[in-house]
């Protein structure tokens, strides 16, 4: 489905897609203005606009069709601004805004910050044998939250504190899980 939709985008013209998604039991069919496309954890995204702005996975995409309708992007979306406050490719999290986050990253896990950052803003603030102190600003949402996790005892999160809370709600619940 990339080159139909990467060609709508450069026609301008909205496609019929059919679509189902992990939160419906059956595939939808409607419209959508692709406005641009996104690699994240070896899976394919598309953003675009149907009745709001919506990630799309392109493996959830069932039928794809180009349509007779144009449309234009607005003059002022930028792609990179768009996700730039966020890790992945989630783009709202109730629980958190964009936001100061620090994490404390033991000294082996912290050459792999350095040579692959995870996120653009990423700083090393404090660095010392034993560990670093990454800082950042971004949306910690779900996304960002499940790689903090994938990073296991090698990292911990200094602040903000409801970030902290979450992820050590979530690893207690992975012990739970994989007990008894």
């Amino acid at each position: 489905h990339l080159t139909t939709i990467v060609d709508a985008m450069r026609e301008g013209v909205a496609l019929t897609m059919t679509y189902h998604s992990f939160h419906r039991e059956e595939p939808s069919t409607f419209a959508v203005e692709p406005y641009c496309v996104k690699l994240f954890e070896q899976r394919w995204y598309m953003l675009g606009m149907s009745d709001k702005l919506r990630i799309h996975a392109l493996d959830r995409i069932k039928a794809l069709e180009p349509t007779e309708r144009k449309f234009k992007l607005p003059k002022k979306f930028d792609a990179e601004k768009f996700f730039a406050d966020h890790y992945g490719i989630i783009i709202g999290d109730e629980d958190f805004d964009v936001e100061p986050v620090a994490l404390k990253v033991n000294s082996w896990q912290s050459k792999y910050l350095r040579t692959l950052p995870l996120h653009h803003s990423q700083v090393e603030v404090e660095r010392n044998e034993e560990y670093s102190i990454f800082e950042y600003r971004l949306c910690p949402s779900f996304d960002f939250q499940q790689k903090l996790l994938s990073m296991g005892d090698s990292v911990g999160v200094l602040s903000p504190m409801l970030l902290k809370e979450k992820i050590r709600e979530k690893a207690l619940q992975t012990v739970e899980n994989n007990t008894a």
